[in-house]
């Protein structure tokens, strides 16, 4: 599956935060989302998404694990790149407390 250069802004809330096992230096969120935004001028991948959880892999440099508790809402942008791996942009990624 080749896939194309897409954004989504998503918005939902960390249900679960753990080291990747797959990929080394990020961190595995949970999210369950409940808004997938277009990005202008990409397309959207994720539109389809919302009232699911996804896992979304976030550079752990780009924020403090400590905004990753279950519970805290997040905001960020992601792309997806294959079927079942999705990426946060890391200078766009905006963790919050309940």
């Amino acid at each position: 599956m080749q896939i194309i250069e897409n954004w989504t802004d998503i918005k939902g809330e960390i249900e679960s935060s753990r080291p990747s096992e797959t990929q080394q230096g990020f961190t595995d969120l949970e999210v369950k989302i409940a808004h997938a935004t277009d990005v202008e001028a990409f397309p959207n991948l994720l539109k389809d998404t919302v009232g699911q959880t996804l896992t979304v892999q976030v550079p752990q440099s780009a924020a403090a694990q400590t905004a990753f508790a279950p519970g805290n809402q997040i905001s960020c942008r992601v792309r997806r790149a294959g079927p079942n791996r999705i990426y946060a942009h890391p200078e766009h990624i905006h963790p919050s407390a309940k």
